[in-house]
């Protein structure tokens, strides 16, 4: 509607201006419907009830500027008006009928939406106040609990390799320098072995942090340091390497980092399992030692 109100703006003063406006008027409209999230088919609408007087605004080649011509052409030009007003009239009835349609098709489905709220809601309460609820959570967690227990430890396990049991006293590039030497070893020990099994025993001299660092980049084995960060900051991971009483004994929802507990979907299944997994018998699970 806001689309075609656009020509009035400016009076046409001949028909060629008058379609050249009504086209205009008719891509505003598709472009605005073509951004809406949903498309439908009844979003055609205005090209489709427009699309008669855009006919009917058709060019006429005529250059014979005799009287005769001259009449010829504002005969047709009354024509082409007369047609083109029918069909804007009858676009624009057409037009009122689908918005009225769609606000009695809008008032039905809120209605429906909320005769549907009202039964959710009725079974809600249901579900909340059933005497057998939490007994019957409670035995689908202890079940859901001895069936995925193998993938619980396997990632409990995996999670551990990752973060050091004294990850809350140390810092991001801390880590990233640990995590780096633990490689730089590792490759230093490979070597060591390659050259006594040929007979050279030289010493390799100590190896810097950024040494470590490239080795460790060079092997695979290298925090990043949004990975760094991500294990420092995302303190439930710190659990995996905790004792059970300490995590049980917690306050973890009071002070810096309780943000890390309560946005629990920024955790990935790995380490919710984890999570789980490290959670002692107070908490709800039985530990994997």
């Amino acid at each position: 509607g806001a689309a075609l109100s656009a020509p009035r703006k400016k009076k046409p003063k001949t028909l060629a201006s008058a379609k050249a406006a009504l086209v205009k008027a008719r891509s505003r409209a598709a472009a605005d419907a073509a951004r809406l999230p949903v498309q439908l088919p009844e979003f055609g609408i205005v090209e489709t009830c427009t699309a008669p007087v855009v006919d009917a605004l058709q060019d006429e080649n005529d250059d014979d500027q005799s009287h005769a011509g001259k009449a010829r052409r504002a005969s047709a030009t009354i024509l082409k008006c007369d047609a083109a007003a029918a069909a804007a009239s009858a676009a624009l009835a057409l037009l009122r009928e689908t918005a009225k349609e769609a606000r009695r098709e809008g008032d039905r489905l809120r209605t429906n939406l909320r005769d549907v709220e009202g039964a959710l809601d009725v079974w809600r309460a249901r579900e909340r106040d059933a005497p057998n609820r939490a007994a019957k959570l409670a035995e689908e967690e202890r079940e859901w609990s001895r069936r995925e227990e193998a993938a619980n430890a396997a990632a409990l396990a995996l999670i551990r390799t990752l973060v050091p049991p004294d990850i809350k006293g140390d810092t991001v590039e801390g880590l990233r320098h640990r995590a780096a030497r633990v490689v730089a070893q590792a490759a230093a020990q490979a070597k060591r072995r390659k050259r006594e099994a040929e007979g050279d025993t030289t010493e390799e001299p100590p190896v810097s942090d950024k040494k470590a660092l490239a080795i460790a980049a060079a092997w695979g084995g290298c925090y990043t340091y949004a990975l760094a960060e991500r294990l420092k900051n995302a303190r439930p991971l710190h659990w995996v390497q905790a004792h059970p009483d300490d995590v049980a004994t917690q306050n973890f929802l009071a002070g810096a980092g309780a943000d890390s507990f309560r946005n629990l979907g920024d955790y990935d299944v790995v380490e919710l399992r984890a999570i789980y997994a490290a959670c002692p018998e107070l908490c709800g699970n039985q530990p994997v030692r």
